[in-house]
This record gives C-alpha cells, structure tokens and sequence, in this order.
C-alpha cells in the first residue's frame, strides 16, 4: 500500500490494526499466578468433656473399717484434629507468565482436654481420735484431660520445572489489494506471537490465524523471525500451618474434710433479744462455732487414704452472760 491509495482504504486497515492488537501476547507483564487447587483446612477437635464432682457427704467414725471414695472423675482428653489437604490439581502450566503452586491446608487445632472433677467435701463425726485410723477416705480430684493433637499440614502444589524460556516470533501483517492488476502485498505492522523458534515449524504450526478477505483486500502473516526470549520462573506453594496441640486441662481440687467430735454440730446462738423487763438477773447462754484450720489429717485418717492434708476442726466457744441492770443512785 501507498500514500496515495484512497483515504477510506487507510482507514479500514488502522481498522484492522485495531482488531489485531487483540491477539497479540503481552509479554512486559510481571505478574505472578497462581495453579493448583488449595488443599482445605482440617476439622478442629472436639474439647474433652469435664469431669463430675463428688457429692458432699457426712460420716460417722466407729470401730468398724469403712472405705469412702468421693473422688471427683476424670476429665475428657480432647479429640484430635484433621490434616489439612493437600494441594490437588497440581499439573504447573507453561504459560508466559511466572508462576507459583497453591497452599496447602491448615491443620485443625486439637481440641483442649476436660477438667477433672472436683473431690467431695466431707462432715466426718468422732468420739475419739483413734476412730479415725478405721476412715479410709479417698476424695481427690479427678485427673486432668489431655489436650488433642493438632492436625498434619497439608503440602503445597510443587514446581516440575523451575525455569523455562518462552521464545517470540515477529510476524508481518500484509495486506494486498483486489481487483488491481499486478497489486504488490503491502505490509501493515509487525506483531510478536509466542513460537518455537524454528522457522520451518512456525511457518507450519504456529502460523497466526488468518483474517478473512474484504470486498478491497485480502490479508495474509509473513515470517520473519526470532525475536525476543524470555525466562519464566516457578515456585512452589507453601505448606499449610501444622494445627496447635489443645490445652490440657485442668485437675480437680480436693474436697474439704471437716472433723467434729460429737454426734452433731450444735446449732448457734451468737444474739438474743428480749424485753429489758425481763432480762434482769438472767443468765443467756451463748455459742459460735468456731472452725479451726489445721494440718495433719493424713496421719489421722486410715493409711490408703487420699485427701488433702489440710482439714478444718470444730471448736464450740461457749459463753454465758448474766445480765444486771444498772440502777443510779
């Protein structure tokens, strides 16, 4: 084509130009994308279920052996978690373009353990300390539950192929007019296709798509050659998180062991009100139980017994107070 074609035939073939930009490959892009499909995440673990507390309860020491477990149960250990996934689909393409496998799944998180129950409290009765000996009490906590393991991580999507060159080839675009005797092909522009670099195989396999003729022109590539190369990269997808181990619980305390000597622990009676009239000269007995913290109670109880060594003793204080009315004189 000439400058001195016709004004409308330059139009149509910026027209074409336009529509070819299209099919080109943008080759100066530095993205990275990804392939693969990423791998899910495991389930968590279910926490461990609590153990239950012993009920309080009151004994009578005798001179019989008598055995009494008020230990709290055990808590649940927490139920393990899932892996995660692995990647799936992980077949890395050879497209112009860097590119990078998917993650893998996360693993759950165990689930925490259960708490032990709590030991019974205990109301222990006496006459004399050496019915205790005949006690075997057991009221300890229940044990601890322990936490679940965390899930495996799942393995990313991995590179076959580190590095590799994708090669461009320049193609003219030419244009040749119709029902022109002798009309000489005109080239229009040049555009960069992905090719092998073999001229004789892109001429027959990696040709660009014919445009289809006009009523004015029919269209045609022309081969030129290799023109640019460029190196492409891949890395591989990251394994998931390893999921955390779940958080043992905690074990259950011990119950109270409480010692009263006597059959029962004497009701209270710290105040008093009454008319004045009728306080004279009258004795008013008073009482408070008094609860003594103490030491030593496993060498007071049966010798396989499991308690706290701490224990309380009741202590009744008892006051009498005689009331006198003041008189002025």
């Amino acid at each position: 084509m000439t400058i001195n074609q016709p004004f409308q035939y330059i139009l149509k073939l910026c027209l074409l130009t336009t529509i070819l930009n299209g099919l080109t490959i943008n080759i100066a892009t530095a993205e990275v994308q990804t392939f693969g499909q990423a791998g899910r995440h495991g389930v968590d673990g279910r926490p461990g279920r609590n153990g239950i507390s012993a009920s309080e309860q009151k004994i009578r020491a005798s001179q019989q052996l008598q055995t009494v477990d008020l230990t709290g149960t055990d808590g649940e250990a927490g139920e393990s978690a899932t892996s995660g996934e692995h990647a799936s689909g992980c077949q890395q393409p050879k497209k112009a373009a860097n590119v990078c496998g998917v993650k893998g799944g996360n693993g759950g998180n165990g689930g925490d353990g259960g708490n032990g129950g709590k030991g019974g409290n205990v109301t222990l009765y006496f006459d004399s300390l050496s019915q205790l000996k005949n006690v075997v009490l057991r009221n300890g906590g229940g044990r601890a539950g322990s936490g679940g393991n965390g899930g495996q991580a799942g393995d990313g999507c991995n590179c076959t192929q580190p590095r590799w060159t994708v090669n461009y080839c320049t193609w003219a675009f030419m244009a040749q007019r119709l029902n022109v005797a002798n009309a000489t092909w005109t080239e229009v522009e040049r555009k960069l296709f992905r090719c092998s670099g073999d001229a004789f195989y892109d001429e027959k396999e990696n040709r660009p798509k014919p445009h289809p003729p006009d009523a004015n022109y029919r269209y045609g590539w022309k081969y030129i050659g290799l023109s640019q190369q460029k190196t492409f990269t891949c890395d591989n997808g990251e394994s998931g998180n390893r999921g955390r181990k779940g958080a043992d619980g905690q074990p259950g305390r011990y119950g109270q062991v409480s010692l009263v000597q006597g059959n029962d622990i004497p009701k209270e009676q710290i105040s008093y009100s009454d008319r004045i009239s009728l306080l004279s000269n009258k004795t008013i007995s008073l009482l408070k139980n008094n609860w003594l913290e103490k030491t030593g109670l496993r060498s007071l109880l049966g010798t396989a017994s499991d308690v706290r060594d701490t224990y309380r003793l009741l202590q009744d204080v008892a006051i009498a107070v005689n009331y006198t009315p003041f008189i002025k004189r």
